[in-house]
């Protein structure tokens, strides 16, 4: 891991952005372990890596927290 951003607490559109601004200042190759407990990313946060050319790495869920990994 190199980074990671917890934005438990927060609605979307605000982790997308917040998850966008870190990656933006990260190295190529690099990983971000993004922490939220709004259940929408699950479908936003696949989609936005898609569009932007990040890969979604991994995924863990439990206890209405959901961990993605995502490599710039």
């Amino acid at each position: 891991m190199d980074k990671i951003l917890d934005v438990r607490g927060l609605n979307c559109p605000g982790p997308a952005l917040m998850i966008i601004n870190t990656l933006r200042k990260m190295d190529k190759g690099e990983i971000l372990k993004v922490i939220v407990n709004d259940e929408i990313t699950k479908k936003v946060i696949p989609s936005l890596c898609s569009r932007l050319g990040y890969r979604l790495v991994g995924l863990k869920e439990g206890e209405g927290i959901f961990q993605y990994f995502i490599q710039k």
